[in-house]
This record gives C-alpha cells, sequence and structure tokens, in this order.
C-alpha cells in the first residue's frame, strides 16, 4: 500500500512515499523527496522507483491498495481511464485497489505508519541532505522489520512472519520487459466500457491522448471499448459503430518507462 505525508526534517520540505504490508506489519519500502515547497507532490517516476526497489527486496506482490490519488486514479473524469501507473501495474501481474472515499479506517495501519515516521525520522540536529535522511531512514526500516516487537503481535513483524520477507515472486529491473504482458493489461481493458463527449474539433481525449473521430459530430456522447484481439478501441453512438483506433502508448517501452 502507497500513500505520501509531507513534512520538514531541517532540509526544507521532505515528501515521504511509504509502503507497508499491512498483515504482517512490515515495512515493505519508504522513501523521502526533497521538494522546494511543501505544496510540491511526487511524479509517476517517483512511484515506480520506490515499488522497483520493493519489488527487487521483497518480490512481486499479488495487489496493491493505494488511494485515490491522481497518480493511481483519474479523479477529473466520471469514466475514468487507468493511469500510466495503473496500466504499468497490471502489466506486472500487479491488481490494483483503492481504499474507500471519505474512509480513513481502509488505510488506518498505513495511516499510523505515516505518523510513526514523521515522529521518528525527526531530530534534534538536522539532517545534512536527503541522502543522509533516506540512509536513516533504511536504517529505522531495518530496526522495526527484524527487532522492535510491534504491538500487535508482541514480535518483531519478520519474527512473527517470516514468511514476509519475499513473496516468492522474483523481480528484476533489467528483466521487467521478460515479466511484463501487455496481455493481461488487454484482458482488463477489454471489461472496462468509457464515456467521452466529441468537442467541436471532433476529437476527444483518452487516457491523456487525443483522437480524432471524422464519423462524430461535435457534443456526441460516444461509448467506447476495447477490444483485447485486435488491441483497438472501438466508438460507438446510439449503439451503431463507428470506428475503431489503435490505443496509444499500448506498449512496454511507453507503459514502463525505465528510461525517465
Amino acid at each position: 500500500m502507497l500513500f505520501i505525508h509531507a513534512s520538514a526534517l531541517g532540509i526544507g520540505h521532505v515528501i515521504m512515499m511509504n509502503i507497508k504490508d499491512v498483515k504482517s506489519n512490515v515495512y515493505v519500502g519508504s522513501e523521502g523527496k526533497a521538494v522546494k515547497h511543501g505544496k510540491d507532490h511526487v511524479n509517476t517516476k517517483d512511484y515506480k522507483d520506490l515499488l522497483r526497489k520493493a519489488f527487487v527486496l521483497r518480490g512481486l506482490p499479488k495487489e496493491i491498495q493505494a488511494d485515490h490519488g491522481n497518480l493511481f486514479y483519474e479523479n477529473h473524469s466520471k469514466s475514468p481511464f487507468p493511469t500510466n501507473l495503473h496500466l504499468w501495474l497490471l502489466g506486472l501481474g500487479i491488481e490494483l485497489k483503492w481504499s474507500r472515499v471519505y474512509r480513513p479506517t481502509d488505510q488506518s495501519k498505513v495511516e499510523r505508519c505515516h505518523r510513526t515516521l514523521n515522529s521518528q525520522m525527526k531530530k534534534t540536529t538536522p539532517y545534512k541532505d536527503i541522502a543522509e535522511f533516506n540512509e536513516s531512514l533504511q536504517d529505522r526500516l531495518l530496526m522495526w522489520n527484524q527487532y522492535i516487537p510491534c504491538d500487535t503481535f508482541k514480535q518483531p513483524p519478520l519474527v512473527a512472519f517470516p514468511e514476509a520477507i519475499h513473496s516468492g515472486r522474483p523481480y528484476e529491473i533489467n528483466k521487467e520487459k521478460e515479466l511484463f504482458s501487455i496481455e493481461a493489461i488487454a484482458n482488463y481493458l477489454q471489461k472496462q466500457v468509457w464515456y467521452r463527449k466529441v468537442a467541436s474539433n471532433r476529437t476527444i481525449s483518452l487516457g491523456g491522448h487525443v483522437y480524432y473521430i471524422p464519423n462524430a459530430k461535435p457534443k456526441q456522447e460516444l461509448t467506447i471499448t476495447f477490444d483485447a484481439k485486435t488491441l483497438q478501441l472501438q466508438f460507438h453512438y446510439d449503439n451503431k459503430f463507428i470506428v475503431q483506433k489503435a490505443l496509444i502508448g499500448l506498449d512496454f517501452e511507453s507503459i514502463a518507462q525505465l528510461n525517465l
């Protein structure tokens, strides 16, 4: 599960990204990113970098739960298309689930994790830089996972749940393309339906890409489906097929973005 928390720790503002296994209480991964302003945000690359480090250490999980942050969920649309981060997880065989809106109990353990990290990482002597901060953070994760008993189990998490040390699904960054499945993404997309209103220039926007629909009329609401066999988007109006177009960016290089 992945959430962010911001605080100031002597080196300016730091955004904390935390991953925790809610069953075992194991801290799977955590990292701080130094930013100039308290209102700054992390980006898709930041999340992928942290998740890749966690996957190398703990293996690929079956599922990840997140809140409705914009990088995970297309909040500005009533008919959301999966974000790049969502597609990337699907391609690695990981199901993305969301906590319920306005239900903080769905992520109570992670919220406590934020508070714990925030208080534990503060110290009287300011950190020299973000590298020192993250080095100290990794030392604390090791202590919490292996040596400090948690209140729930009265044992350190990896003592109570030794199997949590690795998921059993190995991951290597340089072998990510071999693990990645466009078919898994296509099968997921085939089960979805999206709705978009045609703009005055006969275009619609889907997944951050613009498609020109010459047979559509401005202000028409199109129903959009996906064919997993042909990897084509299908556009319909009033239950009538209009046109089909290839889904832009449906390839490993575009989705994984390893070169960022």
